[in-house]
């Protein structure tokens, strides 16, 4: 019983992270910039010019990257 609680819990914790991420991905999807909340047309010219430690970092916020990518 104690062992399934413990899986049941992280089963919720990984169910919740993905969401999140998902969250995340569909903002910046449609044009959300992840680091200042603000909406652009051109959001991979914002994140480099005015995020671009954020934007030359993959390790920091690999979304922007991969959607990118993805088109």
């Amino acid at each position: 019983n104690n062992r399934n609680s413990v899986l049941i819990k992280d089963l919720n914790s990984e169910r919740g992270k993905r969401g999140a991420l998902t969250k995340k991905l569909n903002r910046v999807h449609a044009g959300t910039c992840p680091c200042c909340n603000r909406s652009f047309q051109n959001l991979q010219r914002h994140m480099q010019s005015k995020h671009p430690e954020v934007a030359g970092d993959p390790d920091q916020t690999p979304i922007h990257t991969k959607i990118n990518s993805k088109k």
